[in-house]
């Protein structure tokens, strides 16, 4: 997995668009993209959109905590941007400190596309061990995970476990892509 978000610069690179609604910054997370916006930059690149599991999995990097810094919220401070320090805006990339695997930003900035349909049956109809995700029979809505630098320690966003859904086509300051490869 990419040890940060992709950047703006990154995606101008890539597609030769720059979709971003925070246009300052080069090195801040890409948003505004769609799922579609996702997989392309990542098939250009020669990699993959996580699936949920394998997003759950580097974000926890050994971890059974709610943060992957621990159980009390005041621990993002130091991992996170997020409604209490992030001014309403992203931030650059890989300024606060990475989890356990290198991985930086795993929570807040911007939340992350996966590969995933959203099934709300799945994790009850699936492999225990790296289960692939649903496939869009099972689903219209794509998975989403991380949270964003717009959510509070309270409202669940930042958890480790938390399922953010929404339609293939929207595009929000609050989304953005990770990479993984095989």
């Amino acid at each position: 997995m990419t040890a940060t978000k992709i950047t703006q610069a990154q995606f101008l690179a890539v597609t030769g668009n720059a979709p971003s609604d925070h246009m300052d910054c080069a090195n801040c997370p890409v948003e505004m993209v769609t799922w579609t916006d996702a997989d392309s930059f990542r098939a250009a690149v020669g990699g993959r959109l996580p699936t949920e599991a394998e997003w759950e999995y580097a974000a926890r990097a050994g971890t059974d905590t709610i943060f992957s810094c621990g159980d009390d919220p005041s621990c993002l401070a130091d991992v996170a941007w997020y409604s209490d320090n992030s001014d309403s805006l992203t931030h650059e990339v890989g300024g606060k400190t990475a989890n356990a695997w290198d991985l930086f930003d795993m929570e807040g900035n911007v939340q992350e596309w996966t590969n995933d349909w959203y099934w709300d049956q799945y994790y009850a109809n699936s492999p225990t061990n790296d289960p692939p995700g649903a496939t869009s029979d099972q689903g219209s809505l794509k998975v989403m995970r991380g949270g964003s630098y717009m959510n509070t320690t309270t409202d669940h966003y930042l958890w480790m476990s938390f399922r953010a859904v929404t339609t293939p086509d929207m595009s929000a300051t609050t989304i953005g892509i990770r990479c993984a490869k095989d």
